[in-house]
């Protein structure tokens, strides 16, 4: 089974590649198969935008279109960035400088800020809307980057369960539990049940 990741990030096409690493299908990102068009996000929710990019990149490619739309709300921020995440605090920031951004709107009167990642999964199969699936991960920010493995807000993520952020878990162990893999695994279950092919 081909399926085609409607995304650059080579961080989350490196976590869906190593989910399904067991599994007999093989996943290609725009880069390998030459796509360069890249669509708006106008909308302000994870499933429309899913949707949209799922939509978009399915007239390029007759594959399987698999699209994830994803992001971090942080609870006193009144769940900011969201679907901004990405560009929270402008385009021209790198991952560090983003994440030294959103550390500098906390609250100092907040010791441990709540906070959640999220994502949705959009599944388009011969250029028609199949189905969504959807993820949340919970934990709390940090106000110093640790761990230098994962991308994006990694860095400042902290999972208490494992003493850890997610830019320092082990890839392994991040993809059982962060929202992404939420995502996945019900993707993977729908797959198997539906025998899609």
């Amino acid at each position: 089974m081909d399926i085609l990741i409607a995304s650059g990030n080579k961080g989350k096409i490196n976590e869906i590649s190593h989910y399904f690493e067991n599994k007999d299908i093989n996943i290609h990102d725009l880069n390998s198969v030459k796509i360069n068009s890249i669509p708006d996000e106008p909308y302000d929710s994870f499933i429309m935008n899913s949707f949209h990019k799922a939509s978009f990149y399915s007239q390029f490619s007759d594959m399987i279109i698999l699209s994830d739309d994803s992001g971090l709300e942080v609870e006193c921020l009144d769940n900011q960035p969201g679907v901004l995440s990405a560009r929270y605090g402008g385009t021209e920031l790198s991952d560090y400088e983003r994440n030294d951004y959103l550390i500098s709107n906390l609250p100092n009167t907040i010791t441990k800020p709540k906070a959640k990642f999220k994502c949705v999964l959009t599944l388009f199969y011969k250029n028609k809307w199949v189905s969504f699936f959807d993820g949340i991960c919970e934990g709390y920010l940090i106000r110093n980057q640790k761990g230098e493995k994962g991308h994006g807000y990694d860095p400042i993520f902290y999972i208490e369960r494992y003493a850890k952020t997610f830019g320092e878990l082990e890839l392994s162990i991040k993809n059982r539990i962060s929202h992404r893999a939420i995502a996945l695994k019900k993707l993977s279950e729908f797959i198997d049940a539906n025998l899609i092919v």
